[in-house]
């Protein structure tokens, strides 16, 4: 039985759905203060990563819909998130827009 899933961003909410054979079904999470910005998925784990201007990560998971962990890694938007395939990290880029870049380094299992 083969599972999809997809991933819309849509205001402040991230609605998600799986598809195995049944009838879709929709899940709302909301949580995120600002306009979620960066999605990534960690596929060997059903992991759904958001990142929004409201400078917070979010880990949810994409099976359930629910909310594993939250980072607050800064007060300035963060731009994009990655999240690396073999090893329990992600990058996300945070930036005022103007003068300041940075770039940020999460362990999400810790």
């Amino acid at each position: 039985m083969k599972k999809f899933l997809a991933s819309l961003t849509i205001f402040f909410c991230i609605f998600t759905f799986s598809v195995s054979g049944e009838t879709p079904r929709f899940v709302i999470n909301s949580g995120h203060t600002a306009l979620i910005s960066s999605l990534d998925y960690l596929s060997d784990d059903n992991l759904l990563f958001s990142g929004s201007h409201d400078g917070i990560v979010k880990v949810w998971n994409s099976t359930s819909g629910d909310l594993i962990y939250q980072l607050q890694l800064s007060h300035l938007p963060i731009q994009d998130i990655k999240v690396c395939q073999n090893n329990p990290y992600l990058a996300a880029v945070i930036s005022d827009g103007l003068n300041s870049i940075n770039l940020v380094v999460w362990n999400w299992q810790t």
